[in-house]
């Protein structure tokens, strides 16, 4: 399934992997359920009668009769959605043919097996039989859906590849009229592409690529109106350096947005390259994933310590993986105290905390007990405060966490500052409009630290 954005077009030169049938999208897994029912039925009915050897009534028959041509049914009419979506779509046909001849084979395999068994042939059909043909049938009719998924992912990448085309256009455009113009078709890409990322943001499993959705599909919308202000604005003044450096922020920040739906898009079904949108040395797309946390690291120190406590062994390689363990949490929690918004009493509680997590795994790592039940005894009390001042540690976290995001969000600083910006732009306050940009960045920042420590208690 790896596949290259290659100057606008997607490239997909590399065979589909059928042993990688990741499903990515609710839609996918709905449209399977029907089908995974009836053959789940269509087996134990079958498994059924092989081990009880029983002759089976006639409702049964007719019930395994009706399921089975079901079956084969669902299956024609997905190779035939299949094929149609092959003809329509050449960089993807010859994949989707053979899938959709898989399909058809296993299906035909299906529906043979059913034929053997609700007929009084008396041939015999070895379970496994039975078990490799249902698998082999939800597996291609599996590869059918996904290789159709990657053309509506294809199709999202292309409307992004013709906004990224209008925004070069626009940043290159000096006449106004002409600029009129290509916003005018660069609203049409907009309205497109809107439809199709928020139709994929619903249908994505994944409750951070969702969010990541929300978040670029968002700044899209807000930097629409951006774009159209801070160009009009560099049109009238050409010379200003800061309208300039204002109208190509946007663009930088518009391109980011874009690439963020790009990698939420593809993650899994297309290989995304980082610099399509934006430059190499440019800011990196936000990918919130899986980098170690406070919480995190707290979560995985007290699952060792579980273990300590099952086995009462330390060894070499444990003592250094609980070392270890703890210097990570320790650098996790600076986001926490060296905030300069984290009042005092709290960063001092965090590092007395910390401080008694060390002294515990000291006591826990260097038993001087040599009798094996007091040591066993020893370790089961040091692991026991070592976890309860774990717990005491994120707890506190927690209080600091939430503590400053309800501060935030009681206050509603941005809303001011931003209102502020707003009214020195229009009376002509120079002086004002920079004290307030002023507050705006030390504003921003403090948003920033507290959503990083928000981040590092939650995930």
């Amino acid at each position: 399934m790896n596949s290259t954005l290659v100057n606008g077009a997607v490239n997909t030169s590399c065979a589909f992997d059928p042993h990688s049938l990741e499903i990515k999208t609710k839609s996918i897994e709905q449209t399977l359920v029907p089908l995974v029912t009836q053959i789940t039925t269509l087996v134990n009915f079958k498994e059924g009668y092989l081990s009880s050897g029983k002759k089976r009534s006639e409702k049964a028959v007719r019930s395994a009769l009706k399921i089975g041509s079901a079956v084969e049914a669902a299956i024609e009419r997905f190779v035939v959605v299949g094929e149609t979506i092959a003809d329509e779509n050449p960089d993807v046909q010859p994949e989707m043919y053979d899938a959709c001849h898989e399909a058809r084979l296993a299906g035909a395999s299906i529906a043979n097996l059913n034929g053997c068994l609700t007929d009084d042939s008396g041939i015999a059909i070895d379970k496994s039989v039975l078990v490799r043909a249902a698998r082999q049938l939800l597996t291609s009719v599996t590869r059918v859906l996904l290789l159709a998924d990657r053309v509506l992912v294809k199709h999202i990448l292309r409307s992004e590849d013709k906004i990224a085309y209008s925004l070069v256009k626009l940043e290159n455009t000096t006449n106004f009229t002409d600029f009129v113009k290509i916003f005018t078709e660069f609203g049409g890409d907009m309205v497109d592409l809107a439809h199709r990322s928020g139709d994929r943001q619903n249908d994505l499993k994944s409750e951070k690529r969702r969010g990541q959705m929300v978040v670029a599909r968002t700044m899209l919308e807000r930097l629409t109106m951006l774009l159209l202000t801070s160009n009009k604005t560099l049109l009238r003044h050409p010379d200003s350096d800061s309208a300039r450096q204002c109208r190509n922020g946007v663009f930088q920040q518009m391109r980011l947005a874009l690439q963020l739906i790009a990698l939420c898009v593809s993650d899994g079904v297309l290989h995304f390259d980082a610099s399509h949108f934006t430059s190499p040395s440019s800011e990196e797309v936000l990918d919130i994933g899986m980098q170690l946390t406070a919480n995190a690291a707290i979560r995985r120190l007290m699952e060792m310590l579980e273990m300590v406590r099952m086995t009462c062994n330390i060894g070499t390689g444990t003592r250094e993986r609980l070392i270890s363990a703890l210097d990570s949490l320790c650098e996790m929690t600076q986001d926490f105290t060296d905030s300069a918004y984290t009042p005092h009493h709290h960063r001092e509680q965090i590092l007395d905390f910390l401080e008694e997590c060390r002294f515990e795994l000291t006591n826990l790592i260097q038993p001087d007990v040599a009798d094996e039940p007091l040591r066993n005894e020893s370790i089961e009390v040091s692991v026991e405060r070592l976890t309860r001042r774990l717990k005491d540690l994120k707890k506190q976290l927690q209080i600091v966490a939430m503590e400053q995001m309800s501060e935030v969000l009681r206050t509603n600083e941005d809303q001011v500052i931003l209102s502020s910006i707003k009214a020195c732009s229009v009376s002509g306050d120079i002086d004002g409009v920079e004290k307030f940009f002023e507050e705006f960045r030390e504003h921003s920042e403090h948003i920033q630290e507290v959503t990083f420590m928000f981040i590092s208690f939650v995930f």
